[in-house]
This record gives structure tokens, C-alpha cells and sequence, in this order.
């Protein structure tokens, strides 16, 4: 895998380091091998992630890319951090064997998950399941101006932002 950051000044220059000076990572890329990439960055700094998920996800991709998002969790403070996760461009589902590896969803700053684009009216209706089965607070919406809308819904504090 290959990490590759976005920093501002005085931002990390090293991803894998710990963040023990309030610094705030803004965004990183992983990168498998060519078959799966994910850009990871704040939508609202410290408050509400946004994921673009392109290519095929293998299940040890899986774990880190979970790793990393517990990595941004951890940053934010005490407040909940949202996911919204584009899925448009996800070759298909990941093997469900590892999803019990999964620990970002049960971090107390984890907020609500919303995805959108998914395409394939099966890989939907398995997310859901998944989602439903692992206790997420989550939503699948088709757009991304939709997983705003759904937000500001559920979490009208962030209108303040």
C-alpha cells in the first residue's frame, strides 16, 4: 500500500506518525497495488469525512482503510464525525468475512454513515443488509447533494457550521 497526504504547513509529512500535537491530517490517499484507491478528507474539518472509493476492495484493504478512518475519529475531538462515502465508482463489494474485523463504527465519535452512487441495485440491497446486520447508523441515498440534504437532517448542529 501507498500513502500519499495532502498537508498544509506544520501538517504531517509522514501519515503513519501519531497525531500527538493537535495537529489535523486534512487528507490522504491510500493506494493498493493499482486495483483499489481511497481519498480520505474533511468535508468539515473535524466534523463530517468524505470518502471517494474507486476500483476493487480486498478484505485486507478493508481493515486498513477501517484503521485509517479510526485514525480521523480519534482527531476530531468528542463530537461526532459523519462519513459521506461516494461509491459510484466501486467495482463491487468487498468479502463479507472481514467486515467482523471492523472497529471505526463502534469509536463513540463515529456518527452517522451515509453512501451514495452505488449503481447496482443488488450491491445496494446487500449494503443495507450489512449495514442493518452490523448495527450502523447509516443511510444509502443517490446523490451526494442527497447525503448533505440527509445530514443536515440528522445532525442540525452542523447547519451551524
Amino acid at each position: 500500500m501507498i500513502v500519499k497526504g495532502e498537508h498544509s504547513p506544520g501538517i504531517f509529512k509522514n501519515f503513519s506518525q501519531e497525531n500527538r500535537t493537535n495537529r489535523v491530517i486534512l487528507s490522504v490517499t491510500l493506494v493498493w497495488e493499482g486495483v483499489m484507491v481511497v481519498h480520505i478528507s474533511w468535508l468539515i474539518e473535524k466534523r463530517v469525512l468524505l470518502l471517494d472509493v474507486r476500483g476493487y476492495t480486498a478484505p485486507e484493504e478493508l481493515v486498513e482503510l477501517d484503521r485509517t478512518i479510526c485514525r480521523f475519529l480519534q482527531e476530531s475531538g468528542d463530537v461526532p464525525v459523519h462519513l459521506l462515502i461516494n461509491d459510484s465508482d466501486t467495482a463491487h463489494l468487498p468479502s463479507l468475512r472481514r467486515f467482523d474485523a471492523l472497529t471505526a463504527y463502534e469509536h463513540p465519535n463515529f456518527g452517522w454513515m451515509l453512501i451514495y452512487g452505488i449503481q447496482n441495485a443488488l450491491v445496494r440491497y446487500v449494503t443495507e443488509a450489512v449495514g442493518r446486520l452490523m448495527g450502523l447508523r447509516f443511510r444509502i441515498v443517490n446523490s451526494h447533494e442527497h447525503a448533505l440534504a440527509a445530514l443536515a437532517e440528522l445532525d442540525p448542529s452542523l447547519a451551524r457550521v
